[in-house]
């Protein structure tokens, strides 16, 4: 599997009994944990979204061509490595675009600022409270599909 660093993921590695339950009821767990991903990556990249807008940018876009707005992901793939399910968010690092200077800001060798980061690109991706917040929404999400089917069943 390629780097994680910037993927949401969900092991369902200890829910072994249940999901057998589950799956021998028609509960399709795959497909709950990928909607589960998916809706969580959907809700990332509208916020990544909305921090690329111009006024969010340095010199409120003065300099920009939208070619880092460009790599922003979207409508990615869930890929599984045995029972972890992970989808890629934020940025495609493969293409070139300037979304890590956007994230961190750009520093001078003694240590001042040269670029300030995009604040709503950094409170995501550096900030480790809105990613949690993101990964107790989808694991509720995961949680409760899972609850209504096992009472469906």
């Amino acid at each position: 599997m390629k780097d994680t660093k910037n993927h949401m993921w969900l092991d369902t590695s200890g829910l072994d009994g249940l999901l057998e339950d589950l799956e021998k009821a028609g509960a399709d767990v795959k497909e709950i944990a990928e909607r589960a991903l998916k809706k969580t990556a959907d809700r990332i990249q509208e916020d990544v979204e909305e921090a690329m807008e111009k006024k969010h940018l340095p010199k409120k876009g003065k300099y920009s061509t939208g070619r880092t707005k460009r790599t922003a992901l979207h409508n990615q793939r869930v890929e599984w490595e045995g029972d972890v399910a992970r989808i890629p968010v934020g940025f495609d690092g493969t293409k070139p675009g300037a979304s890590l200077y956007l994230i961190g800001g750009v520093h001078n060798p003694d240590g001042s600022s040269r670029m300030s980061p995009n604040a709503k690109l950094n409170r995501i991706f550096r900030k480790g409270r809105y990613m949690n917040e993101r990964k107790k929404e989808m694991a509720q999400f995961f949680k409760d599909e899972l609850e209504r089917r096992a009472g469906r069943a």
